[in-house]
């Protein structure tokens, strides 16, 4: 069943490079040949320039610090454009029981303290071609997700109508990544006390976050990587602080 999955699913692309070793690359190595795949929108290539690493805002031509550790096969870089927010990307390698990689790159905008949705993929190698294996390896996570088991379309709707989003952290060390419930607090407590300042369609289900709903959901689930099948399962709910 799940070969014919994923014969449905695959996306094949270039080739990886004779001059690298499929299985012995590094995280660096392995962005840099899924960065020359054009329609894979990964606009930031990575150079080294003595012993700092660097990527370029293709649009402003700007240098931009990266985060590189090969030890733990993690990158992280933010853009933070023109003043209208930032964008983040955050690159994890991940060896499947095999030793073949999958790179997961998440990339999300951010308007800080607040993470906006998540745009998660991952990518795996199939003997010299790299493949889109999202929906094998990353589980389905939603809103819904975060909900308990006593609460209701309509409790569904109000948090969608307050701007909520799925938020994806992929660990520096370890493997568990977490997807966090994202509302932003500010906004919704603004429109809660009728600031003027912040001017919505429908207050109705701000004034239904704000005074029943807060607090109530979950906001935090543990993405457990399994070796053995090359994929991630949802794990334990709970309700902590949000990503730094």
């Amino acid at each position: 069943m799940r070969i014919r999955l994923m014969g449905l699913l695959f996306v094949l692309f270039a080739g990886f490079s004779a001059s690298i070793n499929v299985v012995q690359a590094d995280v660096v190595q392995y962005y840099n040949e899924l960065q020359k795949i054009k329609h894979l929108g990964l606009d930031y290539p990575l150079r080294r320039e003595g012993k700092q690493w660097l990527t370029t805002n293709g649009e402003w031509h700007k240098a931009i610090p990266v985060t590189v550790d090969l030890k733990n096969g993690y990158m992280f870089f933010t853009d933070e454009g023109t003043g209208g927010g930032n964008f983040d990307t955050q690159v994890v390698l991940y060896r499947k029981s095999d030793k073949t990689p999958l790179i997961g790159i998440v990339e999300n905008g951010y308007d800080p303290p607040y993470p906006g949705h998540a745009n998660v993929r991952f990518f795996s190698l199939d003997s010299k071609n790299w493949q889109n294996d999202t929906v094998w390896a990353w589980p389905k996570i939603s809103i819904d997700d975060f909900l308990t088991s006593d609460m209701t379309i309509a409790d569904l709707r109000a948090i969608k109508a307050v701007g909520a989003a799925v938020y994806v952290r992929l660990p520096r060390k370890g493997t568990s990544a977490t997807a966090y419930l994202i509302i932003n607090e500010d906004i919704a407590q603004a429109v809660c006390r009728g600031d003027s300042s912040i001017v919505v369609g429908n207050v109705a289900p701000y004034q239904d976050y704000c005074h029943r709903l807060k607090g109530r959901m979950f906001n935090r689930i543990e993405v457990l990587w399994n070796k053995k099948e090359g994929r991630f399962l949802a794990g334990e709910k709970s309700r902590g602080p949000g990503p730094d």
